[in-house]
């Protein structure tokens, strides 16, 4: 027996949905003016069915079930309907595309189908499908930096995913609750298999409220720039156990075999400041220019942060940093932030987001940081921080290149944000990590091979000098200083040595156009761009002491 949610889901119709997601103007072909409201209504559909496997069953449409003229390529023809579509979307008093309306049309006299057999009316799958095609060729662009001026569409696209005109609310989506269907711009597509993100090169659909997405366009160099210098600082670049250790204060709701665990970083914000100026000026003599800086997972207290987002803005760089911030009271739980700072139009802009969830440090981590005079091993600990909101922020850098971050076990746990980071499918993903070694054979790899297969993006892990020298190399290991490893689409791991007397690394990376296809033989000319890895390089620091020792003038001893 069917159980009763399953039961509810069959005896929906699709005109039932429509009203629910429509209210009172479902019937109104004006409703879908907005390329990306009627793509939501259509995926949505094609979801919830499972219909849009049609697209393999016989595509383009043959027969009775072509919606396009006779000797027109379907290719050709979505695109230039698209294209109508995205020039009238903006103007109210301008009739939609007469292929538009002529689908939705063909949609709606199948309102009194029930949902779950959507799937065996190929005709009107073939609607749905045809629709979220030009709706996708219509969106090109959609909220991805540019050059040159914007379109209507373009500048209404940029509004909405700031929350204007959308109570707040990041979606491209103008008529569609936020709450229910949020639709984002999307970078990549999957290589292998099918889902409906197989179906779009430009737009992403997004159900429910579990996690929720912004998107931002921070230009951050001009768009014909296809390099980007990244600099890693491995801050702390020395950890003691006795900075780990049980949580002070009562703490409810925990089993005998657990407990809450706590790290205290050094919170000494000029060394650190100090130090990240030498660096980047050794790292500006190696690369030219450093576009941005990273510091790992719970790198920085909330006092060295400041200082080092102020150094860092005012040379021109944007900056992603791991903060640890203290607790609001004794024996609350901190909170462990992922930090974006960047200035946008000369303004400094800060994105901040929450770890989703917390570490839990076993026997085998106890005994290889080294942490058994601190924690008992016998216990399970479970790392002493806030959850807050479950966020993710894209941020688009420019016309190639949007990322989105991470923190430790936010790669790691797929649920709930993987889901919605394959649909947008950033150019980029950079973890922060407080771990070991970044090998090809560990977790962070794992998961990493996961996003480079589907969608593509490139993930970049970063931990910190003081994490992996406190770790104990396993028997018949070999030591290693990985504080980071790359994995992209088209090439094998790179693990990033930190090599001996070397304070930081260089990442040149570069950005390669190349050719992705969607299910229905769309192809995006070579717009999406592929982050690779063009070059590693060491830095090493000499301090600002050791400088001025050998800028003074030998003293010349008497005859």
């Amino acid at each position: 027996m069917a159980s009763g949610r399953s039961a509810k889901q069959a005896q929906r119709t699709l005109g039932s949905l429509l009203e629910h997601l429509l209210p009172g103007s479902s019937r109104d072909p004006s409703c879908l003016r907005w390329p990306p409201d009627a793509f939501g209504i259509a995926s949505y559909l094609l979801k919830l069915s499972g219909s849009y496997i049609d697209v393999l069953h016989q595509w383009p449409p043959r027969g009775r079930l072509r919606r396009h003229p006779s000797g027109v390529q379907w290719v050709d023809w979505v695109r230039e309907v698209g294209q109508r579509w995205r020039n009238v979307s903006t103007q109210t008093s301008t009739p939609l595309p007469p292929e538009v309306s002529d689908l939705w049309k063909r949609v709606l006299k199948e309102e009194r189908t029930q949902i779950d057999v959507i799937a065996k009316k190929r005709e009107l799958s073939s609607c749905l499908l045809q629709l979220v095609a030009m709706a996708d060729e219509a969106s090109a662009g959609a909220g991805i930096t540019q050059p040159g001026p914007k379109d209507s569409f373009s500048q209404q696209s940029s509004l909405l995913l700031a929350g204007v005109g959308s109570n707040g609310h990041c979606t491209l989506g103008r008529a569609l609750s936020p709450a229910q269907i949020r639709i984002l711009p999307k970078q990549h597509s999957p290589r292998g298999g099918l889902t409906l993100r197989s179906l779009t090169h430009h737009l992403a659909l997004h159900v429910g409220g579990e996690v929720t997405p912004f998107w931002y366009t921070i230009p951050q160099a001009p768009t014909t720039k296809h390099s980007m210098n990244l600099l890693i600082a491995p801050w702390p670049l020395k950890l003691r156990p006795s900075q780990f250790g049980p949580a002070p204060g009562t703490l409810e709701n925990m089993p005998p075999g657990f407990g809450f665990a706590e790290f205290k970083p050094d919170d000494d914000p000029t060394s650190v400041a100090n130090w990240l100026a030498d660096l980047m000026d050794a790292a500006a003599l190696i690369s030219g220019t450093i576009d941005g800086v990273v510091f790992p997972e719970a790198s920085l207290s909330q006092g060295e942060y400041l200082r080092v987002k102020k150094l860092v803005l005012a040379r021109g760089a944007f900056l992603i940093a791991g903060v640890l911030r203290d607790a609001p009271t004794p024996g609350t739980p901190c909170s462990n932030l992922l930090m974006f700072d960047a200035t946008h139009h000369g303004v400094p802009m800060t994105i901040t987001q929450s770890k989703h969830h917390r570490w839990r440090l076993d026997r085998g981590q106890i005994e290889m940081y080294g942490l058994g005079g601190k924690l008992d091993p016998t216990k399970e600990w479970w790392e002493h921080i806030a959850l807050g909101p479950r966020e993710v922020h894209f941020v688009s850098l420019n016309e190639q290149l949007s990322l989105c971050c991470l923190v430790c076990e936010d790669l790691a746990r797929q649920d709930p944000v993987a889901e919605l980071v394959r649909s947008v499918g950033p150019n980029l993903v950079v973890a922060l990590l407080m771990d070991a070694p970044q090998l090809g054979a560990r977790w962070p790899a794992r998961y990493a091979t996961v996003l480079a297969d589907d969608p593509g993006s490139s993930v970049l892990t970063v931990t910190s000098a003081g994490m992996v020298d406190l770790t104990r190399t396993p028997r018949n290991g070999k030591p290693s200083r990985s504080i980071g490893l790359w994995k992209d689409a088209r090439s094998d791991f790179t693990e990033l040595e930190l090599p001996p007397g070397a304070a930081g690394l260089v990442l040149s990376l570069c950005t390669e156009r190349m050719e992705e296809w969607t299910a229905d033989g769309r192809s995006n000319r070579g717009f999406t761009g592929y982050c690779r890895l063009g070059g590693v390089h060491a830095v090493s620091v000499v301090s600002r002491v050791t400088r001025r020792k050998s800028r003074r003038k030998p003293k010349l001893s008497k005859p």
